[in-house]
């Protein structure tokens, strides 16, 4: 191929990456601008945010939430300015996901210099995850994890490259921040510390040596003062029994605990990473793994570092193995699976039209799908199906007031938005807890579920069908996130 032909080919991948870019830019800002409803999750970490002041953020939260502080108080601090709302409750998180966004390109770029078309392909993984997209528009810090993921390798690696006095000071900063934000940061600040470390080995002097003690002190510095003052206190054996199928075994002692590790382990390809197929991505990885991008080894180093960190703590059963708390290794995945199809492309074949089905091939079977789920929801979203439909369906069927019995399990999402709607104004509101107790002379009452997802289906069922034994269903109202059943009671 010419050089002008490989010019060409590189302004197209270039342009083809701002594309993408803008689109995962769109996807994010779309799901904002929607409004879900809050579901539980969200409502447990809101409730907290708009009940408390500062100082009392800095103690253990209800509902057994736990968040890092600096967003509690960066949301907290949100919510004053702009107003209590769905939106100011999940601006953070947006701008979280934005941001990482442009960063990642620019990872991309100083990890694969001389292939735009490996830069597309990390940016297209990381643009169009659909969990990544998902969390940029909710009350959750999960996204924190990915954008501090992306600072911490870039600026460790560009120091390992470079240990000049301003990449010192950006990693030195990105170091002590990223704790208030992020728990996994702990993950790549270790990995970051071993390659550091290393590094004193090969090329070491006053200097670096003063450098890499002073990043690596205040880093960890503010670790621990993060963990010691707000996340030990936090801690509960509730969220470690929430998680309990969540954790890998270090020895397996059954073909059983065998296979759920390893369906745990693949399913970090499936889930944070967003892969349509296992088998390719494990293919791309042992190519990289094998003969790896000279440009991407130290990026890829602390990544690999990191995730060593994750999967030890959690064979000790102190770190659970699940999207939401996986986030973080989705840049790394997305630069390891670019390596990987960088390899994969040079060890083929000259010929440009088997590199092209190669290239189609791969792409079509492994990371296209996300993209097309994003545009349906984008396109269908879910923003009508939750408990503020439901609640004024009710309000119209009985505008002069009605009882509403609210299921205990997600109780926190009827009180965030009967804070803001003043539901309790226009309805006698009672609590429906496993006992199934109803109050005294009541002939006709609503049954509310503000979260149909928690407890299942099962939970539902079996509220119903106690409910079915005492009176005579009147009248149901079921979305996608929400019902409601009304009964009538001899």
């Amino acid at each position: 191929m010419q050089q002008s032909d490989v010019g060409k080919a590189e302004h197209g991948w270039r342009v083809a990456a701002l594309v993408v870019l803008a689109l995962g830019l769109l996807f994010r800002v779309v799901y904002f601008a929607q409004g879900q409803d809050l579901w539980l999750d969200e409502a447990t970490v809101a409730l907290n945010v708009v009940q408390r002041d500062f100082a009392g953020l800095a103690k253990p939260l209800d509902y057994g939430q736990v968040a890092p502080m600096g967003f509690l108080w960066l949301t907290r601090a949100t919510v004053l300015v702009l107003g209590e709302n769905a939106y100011s409750l999940r601006l953070l998180p947006l701008l979280a996901g934005c941001a990482a966004l442009p960063l990642f390109w620019r990872l991309t770029r100083f990890a694969f210099p001389q292939s735009a078309g490996a830069q597309l392909f990390a940016l297209w993984i990381f643009a169009f995850n659909d969990i990544l997209v998902r969390y940029s528009a909710e009350v959750k810090p999960y996204g924190f994890d990915a954008l501090f993921c992306i600072l911490i390798l870039h600026q460790g690696a560009r120091w390992v490259a470079k240990a000049d006095g301003h990449t010192t000071l950006a990693l030195a900063a990105i170091l002590v921040v990223a704790p208030w934000f992020s728990f996994s940061s702990v993950f790549l600040l270790a990995g970051v510390a071993v390659v550091m470390l290393a590094m004193l080995g090969r090329r070491s002097n006053r200097d670096r040596l003063l450098a890499v003690f002073t990043v690596l002190g205040l880093g960890f510095a503010s670790f621990l003062a993060h963990y010691l003052a707000f996340t030990r206190r936090r801690a509960t054996s509730g969220l470690i029994d929430l998680w309990a199928d969540s954790y890998l075994s270090w020895l397996p002692h059954s073909m059983a605990e065998l296979k759920h590790t390893g369906d745990l382990l693949a399913s970090t390809l499936t889930g944070p990473v967003g892969l349509t197929s296992v088998g390719i991505g494990c293919v791309l990885l042992v190519i990289s793994a094998v003969r790896p991008q000279r440009s991407v080894r130290v990026v890829l180093l602390i990544f690999v570092i990191a995730l060593a960190g994750a999967v030890a703590l959690s064979t000790l059963r102190l770190y659970p193995w699940t999207d939401r708390l996986l986030l973080f290794v989705v840049p790394g995945f997305a630069l390891w699976l670019a390596s990987g199809m960088l390899s994969l492309w040079e060890m083929c074949p000259a010929e440009k039209t088997r590199r092209l089905w190669l290239t189609a091939i791969i792409w079509i079977g492994c990371i296209t799908w996300p993209l097309f789920y994003l545009g349906l929801r984008a396109v269908r979203p879910f923003a009508d199906q939750g408990i503020t439909r439901v609640m004024q369906a009710i309000e119209q069927r009985n505008p002069d007031g009605a009882v509403l019995y609210v299921d205990n399990d997600s109780m926190a999402t009827f009180l965030i938005y009967n804070r803001w709607r003043q539901y309790d104004k226009r309805f006698t509101i009672h609590s429906l807890d496993d006992s199934m107790r109803l109050a005294n002379g009541d002939k006709q009452v609503w049954l509310l579920f503000p979260d149909v997802f928690i407890g299942g289906p099962q939970h539902r069922e079996a509220v119903l069908k106690s409910m079915d034994s005492r009176g005579t269903k009147a009248d149901a109202i079921e979305l996608l996130k929400s019902a409601a059943y009304q009964y009538r009671l001899p």
